[in-house]
């Protein structure tokens, strides 16, 4: 998995040399969570930060890392102690895909997968705590840049608790709200970038004779240069 997700990074950083891409930071509420089993009390969290891609309007690929905080038991055996996890950190590749790439509120849906590295709590008696798959799935949507995420995670992995393996299998759902930096690295074009707007010059003529007429057809003001050729008598 861990070879896996390094050649997807490669991958991805070699299309960002003519893709657009963007960094998004975020903070996730984690409610409902569990740990093999075990209800948590309230209070855990995660932070996390993503780079995207996007080669094409309505998808982007990236690759992110998070730091997962879970709380303690809520009723926690005299066997284990406390929970096993102290803090769990997912690094992942992620596709999103937009829904409606043009409206003022961006909604898309989200996916990762990767492994998570677990660091082991030293007040729990669980030995040998080891990560494993890290996966998400859930909607979410932007707003001027800012987002706001709705989805599922799983942590995997394993401990060892009086000579048995156990699996860990930390579940959760993140309510998350953040931020994207978006960079633009090709020329974004709509339709009204074909519209040109033509204006005609405006020719002046400058005349050199004005005349001002009384209703009755005389001339009562004249300027300019004038040549009088008497009178007119025109021939049939």
């Amino acid at each position: 998995m861990r070879k896996k997700l390094v050649i997807f990074v490669f991958c991805l950083l070699t299309l960002n040399s003519f893709a657009d891409y963007s960094i998004r930071l975020s903070y996730a509420f984690l409610n409902n969570e569990e740990i093999a089993g075990n209800s948590l009390q309230s209070g855990s969290y995660d932070i996390n930060g993503e780079y995207f891609v996007e080669p094409l309007d309505n998808i982007a690929l990236g690759f992110g890392i998070a730091y997962s905080w879970p709380a303690e038991f809520k009723n926690a055996s005299k066997t284990i102690n406390s929970n096993p996890i102290d803090s769990a950190i997912p690094i992942y590749g992620s596709i999103l895909v937009k829904i409606f790439p043009e409206s003022n509120i961006e909604p898309y849906l989200i996916g990762r997968l990767g492994y998570s590295i677990i660091n082991s709590n030293k007040n729990s008696k669980a030995t040998n705590v080891q990560g494993d798959l890290y996966k998400s799935i859930g909607v979410g949507g932007y707003f001027n840049n800012f987002l706001m995420e709705l989805t599922y995670d799983e942590t995997d992995g394993y401990y060892t608790l009086s000579s048995k393996r156990q699996d860990i299998n930390f579940s959760r759902f993140s309510l998350r709200i953040g931020y994207r930096f978006n960079f633009v690295k090709k020329e974004e074009k709509t339709l009204y970038d074909d519209t040109r707007k033509v204006i005609l010059p405006i020719k002046e003529n400058n005349y050199d004779n004005y005349e001002e007429f009384n209703e009755n057809g005389k001339i009562i003001n004249k300027k300019g240069e004038y040549e009088d050729i008497g009178s007119v008598q025109i021939i049939d």
